[in-house]
């Protein structure tokens, strides 16, 4: 449900979705940007994440979507003329009430909407710990990068945003996920992206390995997996 005090938030629209908990790096160069951050710095050094409905990320005026994450920053490294490099973990997630002002960065008038701890069934966080796990450790072997073991928060809404922000979907399924208001719902969603993702990963290193077998060692454009590796 909304908070009843909204406020006013510098916003930046980027082609990436932030879940609450999770860190952001960003590389400050743009004019607007640079003078959002450092006003940012001055004050209470939050702003707010919103992914690109349509326009670009640089350059020009992008329009997001409604609902995005506040983000408050936890580290700078300053790069000279106001460039820098920042760090920000994500909190609340917000809804876009209206646009106060658009140069020279977004402005948006946003109310909070509260997500208090949620319970889920177990059956269904256990899947997903368990399907989770595993697509990591299939992504470690496609990439040659160790076993994938991974640490695993089973409070049912932190998993959700954890899985969220690895899982590989493209930005409008990442946002529908952030959109989401119940932990066992998007619980739910991951469950099936994980299965489906889990199955076409299996297939994939199945298929390379019959392909190593025969001595090939060569990559056929048409096996690639039709999705890309973050």
């Amino acid at each position: 449900m909304p908070d009843s005090d909204p406020r006013d938030l510098p916003l930046f629209p980027l082609n990436v979705v932030l879940y609450p908990g999770m860190a952001l790096p960003l590389r400050i160069f743009e004019e607007r940007y640079k003078l959002m951050m450092q006003r940012c710095l001055e004050e209470d050094k939050i702003f707010g994440v919103v992914l690109i409905k349509s326009g670009k990320e640089v350059g020009g005026s992008a329009i997001p979507f409604e609902v995005g994450t506040m983000a408050r920053i936890t580290d700078v490294i300053p790069q000279g003329g106001g460039r820098m490099h920042l760090s920000a973990i994500g909190e609340g997630v917000f809804r876009i009430v209206d646009v106060q002002q658009i140069t020279p960065y977004m402005v948006g008038r946003v109310e909070l909407l509260e997500r208090p701890e949620e319970s889920a069934p177990e059956e269904l966080t256990a899947r997903v710990v368990r399907h989770f796990r595993t697509y990591k450790s299939l992504l470690a072997s496609l990439r040659g990068t160790g076993d994938g073991a991974v640490e695993m928060d089973e409070d049912p809404q932190r998993l959700s945003y954890t899985v969220a922000a690895e899982l590989m979907a493209g930005p409008r399924e990442k946002q529908g996920l952030l959109e989401t208001p119940s932990a066992k719902v998007r619980l739910e969603e991951e469950l099936k992206l994980l299965q489906s993702t889990n199955l076409s990963l299996e297939l994939f290193l199945s298929e390379r390995k019959k392909k190593e077998a025969r001595g090939s060692g060569k990559d056929d454009p048409s096996e690639r997996p039709r999705f890309s590796l973050n």
